[in-house]
């Protein structure tokens, strides 16, 4: 049996919407700019810290240095980024990322999708593994592949979970390493073997499903809300 056809139905299908995404975002998030390209640290427009140490995100659209939109999408600030990022995956945003930058419809369906994109210095790695721990990914996910079966009501025989469901944490599905030489959307996460890409579910969203790509050499990381039943299909 291929990996593909081992996934459940619902990862299955954001995997298979992965590359059509890849299609449709390429040209409007261009990830590779970073401090390479001679951004400066201010770019990274870091916020002060607010009540328990706790980020104050900036609520003013900066448009990222060489983040070019596609004219049906829009600029995110950092403030509607971390309300997304906490609504996606249950934890608040890390305070510690830095050139943090994000991108959705103008006009979002449910079968929209957005991304938003953030560098771990290197000296967070530590706390930022511990932070997908806490998501719901198990230790041995982390850097290599493992799939595994969802219980009912979220396994391939049952429909998707109502949106009523409390839930306080992700239920995990699948790890992958990435594939080629690690370069997902014009971001560089180093080889591929470095590289992971983690898909979840929420069980409070139903037409959504978390996906996380993160270079553990690079500190690069993407967290994209896919659709379950995207518009381009």
């Amino acid at each position: 049996m291929s990996k593909m056809q081992s996934l459940p139905s619902r990862i299955r299908r954001v995997v298979l919407g992965a590359g059509v995404l890849a299609l449709l975002a390429a040209g409007a998030i261009i990830l590779g700019l970073r401090r390479e390209n001679g951004i400066p640290a201010s770019m990274d427009e870091i916020s002060p810290r607010g009540v328990a140490g706790k980020r104050k995100w900036s609520a003013e659209v900066v448009p990222y240095p060489g983040f070019p939109l596609e004219k049906v999408d829009r600029e995110w600030s950092h403030q509607e980024i971390a309300l997304r990022h906490k609504r996606l995956v249950l934890r608040e945003l890390p305070a510690y990322v830095t050139e943090l930058r994000g991108v959705g419809a103008k006009k979002e369906t449910g079968g929209t999708s957005a991304a938003w994109f953030f560098v771990v210095p290197r000296q967070h790695l530590p706390e930022f593994e511990k932070y997908l721990l806490e998501l719901g990914i198990p230790n041995e996910a982390l850097r290599e592949e493992k799939r595994i079966s969802f219980p009912p009501p979220y396994d391939d025989e049952h429909h998707d979970p109502p949106s009523a469901v409390p839930a306080t944490r992700l239920l995990f599905g699948t790890s992958l390493k990435a594939n080629g030489e690690g370069e997902i959307l014009g971001m560089d996460f180093g080889k591929s073997s470095e590289t992971m890409t983690y898909y979840l579910l929420n069980p409070n969203l139903e037409w959504v499903t978390p996906r996380i790509t993160v270079g553990w050499k690079s500190g690069n990381v993407q967290f994209l809300e896919m659709p379950d039943n995207p518009d381009w299909e």
